[in-house]
């Protein structure tokens, strides 16, 4: 995949903006990406699903979103990339952070 195929969703008004599209073999992916030095990660994930599961955006074939947990200077917790995907059937949440 070459960088090009990427292309930026929307246009930002505030803040940091990492939301990203891509067509492959003719299906739309979205991808959006978050980051923290926080221990933890709920309220990044609520808000991917939050807007996962907004009917109001286009269709596409799937979304996703990505939360790259670094770290500070001296922690010594492990970098992680935790990936959001379709919210899972309520038989099968198991629990974050």
């Amino acid at each position: 995949t070459t960088p090009s195929k990427f292309k930026k969703i929307g246009v930002p008004t505030e803040g940091k903006y990492l939301d990203y599209s891509i067509v492959e073999k003719n299906k739309e992916y979205e991808l959006e990406t978050k980051g923290t030095v926080a221990q933890y990660y709920s309220n990044f994930k609520n808000d991917i699903i939050k807007k996962k599961s907004n009917e109001n955006l286009k269709d596409v074939y799937l979304r996703f979103g990505t939360i790259a947990m670094i770290n500070n200077y001296g922690d010594t917790k492990e970098t992680k990339c935790v990936v959001v995907d379709d919210p899972p059937n309520e038989q099968f949440i198991t629990d974050s952070d």
